[in-house]
C-alpha cells in the first residue's frame, strides 16, 4: 500500500533559606571556598547581641527542620487500626503504578488526607483519615455495593477549589465504566457528578496558571470496536461540561493514538476514518482532507465511504 509522501512523514513523527545564608549564619564551609573561620555551633550565644541571639535561635530552628529526615509512616499498620480484619486493601488498575494508600489534600488545609480503597463482603469502601498533630483519625467513608475492584483512582483540581476531588472509577462490563466524582468539604465526603467512560484522563492546568484554574477531563465513551466518543469537559459549578479548547488534546493525544493505529492496522477503514476525524478537530484540517482522499481511493466499505464523504463535507464548511 503506498501511503501519501505527506501523510507518511505525520505518521512517523508520532526558599527563604537558602544555602548561602545557612553557610554564612553558621559557618559551615563551602567545597572550594576560602571562608573565613567557622564560628563554633557550641559557643556561648548569650555574648551576642539580642537581636543577633533571637536570629540564631531562629535560624538554629529552621535548620533543624530543614535538616530533618520525615518519619516514613507505616500505613498498612495504619490501616489495621481503622479497618476491619477480614478487609482487603485494594489496588486501582489504573492509572499505572498508583499505591494502595493514597496521599492528597482533599479539603484545602495544606495538609494531606490518606484514602485508603478496600474491600469487605460485597462492597468497595473508601476511608478518609486526617491527621490532627499526631495522630490519624476516621474523618468519613463511603461504600460502593456490588463493586469487587477500583478501575480507576485519581485526584485532581476539578472545580478549581484549593483541595482536590476525589475520582473513583468502576468497570461495569468489557468496555463501559462509571465514573464518580467526589469533594471533601467540613469533614463529609460529597458527590458532585457521575459518568459514564471507556477511558478517561485527567488533564491538570499548568502550574503557571492562576490558582483557582481547573482541570480537565479526556472522557473516550467506546462507541464500537476502534472508534470512540472523545469529550473534554470542565466543571462550570454546577456540573460537567464540553471545554472550548479541545484541539490541543486532539492534536497531543488523539493524533497519535489514531498514528499507532494506522500502523498495526493500515488496511482497517475505520481507522482512518477516526484519524481524519481527530486531524480536523485538531484543526488540522489540510492534512485530515489528504487522510479521507486517501482513505476514500483505498478502501471501497460503502458505510466508511460514506462517512467520510460526510466528514470532507463538513470539514470544508468548517475551513
Amino acid at each position: 500500500m503506498i501511503i501519501p509522501l505527506k501523510l507518511a512523514g505525520l505518521a512517523l513523527t508520532g526558599s527563604i533559606l537558602s544555602p548561602k545564608l545557612i553557610e554564612g549564619a553558621f559557618g559551615f564551609k563551602g567545597r572550594g571556598r576560602n571562608t573565613s573561620r567557622p564560628m563554633p555551633l557550641s559557643m556561648d550565644m548569650s555574648a551576642l547581641p539580642s537581636s543577633l541571639h533571637s536570629l540564631f535561635k531562629n535560624l538554629s530552628a529552621s535548620v533543624s527542620r530543614i535538616m530533618q529526615r520525615p518519619v516514613k509512616e507505616d500505613y498498612s499498620s495504619l490501616a489495621k487500626r481503622f479497618i476491619h480484619k477480614n478487609a482487603q486493601i485494594l489496588t486501582p488498575a489504573y492509572p499505572f503504578g498508583v499505591g494502595k494508600f493514597h496521599l492528597a489534600d482533599i479539603d484545602g488545609d495544606s495538609r494531606n488526607e490518606l484514602i485508603i480503597p478496600y474491600r469487605l463482603d460485597d462492597a468497595v469502601r473508601l476511608l478518609v483519615l486526617k491527621k490532627s498533630e499526631h495522630e490519624w483519625f476516621r474523618a468519613d467513608e463511603i461504600s460502593f455495593p456490588g463493586h469487587k475492584s477500583i478501575n480507576f483512582m485519581n485526584f485532581a483540581h476539578v472545580t478549581g477549589s484549593t483541595g482536590k476531588q476525589m475520582l473513583v472509577g468502576f468497570k461495569m462490563d468489557k468496555d463501559l465504566g462509571s465514573l464518580h466524582a467526589y469533594s471533601f468539604d467540613e469533614g463529609k465526603v460529597r458527590e458532585l457528578f457521575a459518568s459514564s467512560y471507556s477511558r478517561i484522563e485527567v488533564i491538570e492546568p499548568q502550574k503557571s496558571t492562576l490558582p483557582s484554574a481547573k482541570a480537565q477531563l479526556a472522557i473516550w465513551n467506546k462507541l464500537n470496536e476502534g472508534d470512540y466518543d472523545i469529550e473534554l469537559m470542565q466543571w462550570d459549578g454546577m456540573s460537567l461540561s464540553p471545554s472550548k479548547n479541545h484541539a490541543s488534546y486532539y492534536h497531543q493525544r488523539v493524533v497519535p493514538y489514531y498514528m499507532r493505529k494506522i500502523r498495526a492496522y493500515p488496511s482497517e477503514a475505520l481507522n482512518w476514518y477516526c484519524f481524519a476525524d481527530a486531524l480536523s478537530k485538531s484543526g488540522m484540517h489540510r492534512e485530515a482532507m489528504e487522510a479521507i482522499q486517501f482513505a476514500i481511493f483505498r478502501h471501497t466499505s460503502p458505510s466508511i465511504k460514506q462517512r467520510l464523504l460526510e466528514l470532507q463535507e463538513r470539514i470544508s464548511i468548517d475551513r
